[in-house]
């Protein structure tokens, strides 16, 4: 039985503020010998984001709203989001 992919690995993710787009980032494993990536994306736009795009493994786009302020956030295949304590 094929296990679901929980880490995006694949998926392309741009944060959005009104009508900036920021640049986009690509979820990776590993690039290279022995490497490893880790599935949380660091990202920053130089104005507020107001909401993150994605572009599932699978082809699928989602945008979903950010809440206001928020500093760390999860997002589940279906654009839901879930905000997250820092360190978490």
């Amino acid at each position: 039985m094929d296990r679901p992919e929980t880490s995006a690995v694949g998926s392309k993710v741009r944060l959005l503020a009104g009508d900036k787009k920021g640049p986009v980032c690509e979820v990776r494993a590993g690039s290279g010998y022995w490497s490893q990536d880790s599935a949380v994306q660091v990202m920053n736009l130089s104005a507020a984001p107001t909401h993150i795009w994605i572009q599932w493994p699978d082809g699928k786009t989602t945008t979903s709203e950010l809440p206001k302020g928020a500093t760390e956030v999860e997002i589940n295949a279906r654009g839901g989001v879930t905000l997250r304590a820092s360190g978490q």
